[in-house]
């Protein structure tokens, strides 16, 4: 467990150094080249965008014998997303797992912690968790959520069905995709593909394919696959068919009121 923590450790310390561009030497004045590198950080959907964009950085900027650009591109599974949303992650990165841990057990506990004191703040760490997992599974249960957007629809229906804390970020992914531009490129079939983006920001451009027999959509951002809950792009493809209801097939139970059940 220590050598993970100390593993995480050093990939957020790598990141955060990345971007407070501590590395960058006379770089960090140039803007276009703080706007690239934190394209990679950030912006890369596929694995071919982020190596053609890494790329272009190398060899504009003749970084090929720097040997800290070399040891952060050998970890680039670890702190670039495009590489690691074809896997459940809840949408939490590796650095806010081991935050996480470090501010439930970390702040009461230290090397010099003795084994029986340690199980003692551990047991109520658990203690304190379970106890706020009661009170909010009560919430759930007997509370409604509010919205500034009418609830009708797939708001309606994710209302009925997801948490409260779930369906407040699927209200901001549902207010993102009213703003989203919509672009019919061809179609095959009973299959769609479109282009999707925000007026004036190129970089939430993805690509998304609809199967109108059984309302199949997926999309390049893979969110659906990091984070088991629809983007924006595929909420918006689903609201221009008319779709009410989220297949089934896109609904996570541990998202629902019905996790425990």
């Amino acid at each position: 467990m220590e050598g993970n923590s100390q593993s995480q450790s050093s990939q957020t310390k790598i990141k955060e150094c990345a971007l407070q561009y501590r590395r960058f030497g006379s770089l960090k004045r140039d803007k276009d080249f703080k706007r690239t590198f934190s394209y990679c950080l950030k912006r890369c959907v596929t694995e071919v965008e982020f190596e053609t964009v890494w790329n272009s950085i190398i060899e504009k900027y003749k970084l090929q014998e720097d040997s800290w650009f070399q040891r952060i591109y050998d970890l680039k599974e670890k702190w670039c997303p495009a590489l690691s949303k074809d896997f459940f992650s809840a949408g939490i990165l590796s650095s806010q797992r081991s935050e996480s841990t470090n501010h439930a057990i970390g702040f009461r506990a230290n090397r010099s912690t003795r084994l029986t004191e340690f199980y003692s703040i551990f047991k109520a760490c658990i203690h304190c968790s379970r106890s706020t997992e009661k009170h909010d599974d009560f919430s759930c249960s007997k509370s409604t959520a509010s919205s500034r957007i009418p609830l009708f629809g797939l708001l309606k229906y994710t209302l009925e069905i997801y948490t409260l804390s779930l369906f407040t970020d699927f209200e901001e992914e549902f207010g993102y995709s009213i703003a989203t531009t919509t672009k019919l490129l061809w179609q095959n079939g009973s299959t769609l593909f479109y282009l999707l983006e925000i007026e004036s920001e190129p970089w939430s451009q993805q690509k998304v394919t609809f199967e109108f027999d059984n309302n199949q959509v997926t999309c390049t951002c893979k969110n659906l696959e990091a984070s088991r809950w629809l983007c924006y792009h595929c909420i918006r493809i689903l609201h221009l068919h008319s779709v009410m209801r989220i297949p089934d097939q896109y609904i996570k139970k541990r998202w629902t009121k019905f996790a425990k059940s």
